[in-house]
């Protein structure tokens, strides 16, 4: 695995772990704080869920130092949907400009992961 990847899974795993804590309905102080609105628990807990699985894909990834294409594919995806949904309700005027900024780190490792992808494929 190339040493920049590893980093990355890293770095995404970490970002993951703690964003599934954070996405939970106990952190509804933290969610208002960086401007998301309201959300009803059903999918704060759907959300914190699926969050925390992937990051434990990615730090699977970092422990077996074998990165897998579908979920690193999967990774590409989501997080650039994910940092895309934010930036676009930010300009829709529907959340503060905090909100699409905390989804840039999301948007940078789809682009890293994205890159990985087209220099490994077959």
């Amino acid at each position: 695995m190339a040493g920049w990847l590893r980093i990355a899974l890293i770095y995404t795993t970490l970002m993951n772990l703690i964003g599934a804590v954070l996405f939970t309905p106990f952190f509804r102080g933290v969610q208002s704080w960086a401007g998301f609105p309201d959300a009803p628990d059903l999918y704060l807990w759907s959300q914190s869920s699926f969050i925390f699985g992937m990051g434990l894909a990615y730090g699977w990834m970092v422990v077996t130092r074998t990165p897998d294409r579908l979920v690193l594919a999967l990774a590409c995806y989501g997080k650039a949907a994910f940092a895309l949904t934010l930036i676009g309700c930010t300009l829709a005027g529907q959340t503060p400009v905090t909100v699409a900024l905390s989804g840039l780190p999301d948007l940078a490792l789809s682009i890293a992961f994205g890159v990985w992808l087209y220099q490994n494929r077959r």
